[in-house]
């Protein structure tokens, strides 16, 4: 017969024990919960952005489109002889709210990517806002600065024909608009993906 010493002993030992594990359950537990709202909250921002700069690039497409074809409008004319004050006259009126009025955004997409959120995203979702962003970055943004760079530059204006400098950025704008109609569909693929899945867990969760 054991002694009742050694039984309490026993379940003193088995308390310290089932306390210790419980312990870490709950520390577990919380930081599970912790992560699952971080990560929520970074899909939140990030599909906020994404409607955010879809809205805008819409706009911008519209504007450009309209660009575009104030350049083929002025390029119908023939050869011009203006001076390099007149040339920029012209571009000022072609483009009555310059290159651009917004700017796409990519903080939500960056601010994931230097989390430790980034981990615990499915790698689907991870791989499509990848590719995203990345169109985003090499077309659309770079062909933006290129025709910034180029209206900035007096090279592309130092000759008494305007015709040039008109066609070189009437091409630029161009490509820009059939970039944004590429990444316009694009943001609409990624973004209603995301709904369906979000969907999809709610459903998954009832």
């Amino acid at each position: 017969m054991k002694s009742p010493k050694i039984g309490k002993l026993f379940f003193d030992s088995f308390l310290i024990v089932f306390s210790v594990l419980l312990a870490l359950f709950l520390n577990e537990y919380r930081e599970t919960s912790k992560e699952e709202k971080e990560k929520e909250r970074a899909l939140q921002m990030v599909q906020i952005e994404l409607k955010n700069n879809l809205k805008t690039l819409n706009e911008l497409h519209f504007y450009h489109k309209t660009v575009l074809k104030n350049y083929e409008t002025a390029l119908e004319g023939g050869d011009v002889i203006m001076s390099y004050n007149e040339q920029r006259s012209l571009i000022n009126q072609l483009m009555p709210n310059g290159i651009t009025q917004k700017v796409l955004d990519d903080s939500a997409w960056e601010t994931i990517k230097q989390s430790s959120v980034s981990s615990n995203l499915d790698i689907n979702k991870i791989f499509a806002l990848s590719k995203l962003y990345k169109i985003q970055k090499l077309g659309v943004n770079t062909t933006l600065k290129h025709i910034s760079t180029n209206l900035n530059s007096q090279k592309i204006f130092n000759e008494p024909n305007s015709r040039k400098a008109l066609f070189l950025v009437k091409n630029q704008f161009e490509e820009l608009v059939s970039q944004e109609v590429f990444l316009i569909g694009i943001y609409n693929k990624t973004i209603s993906e995301f709904e369906e899945v979000e969907t999809a867990e709610k459903v998954s969760d009832t």
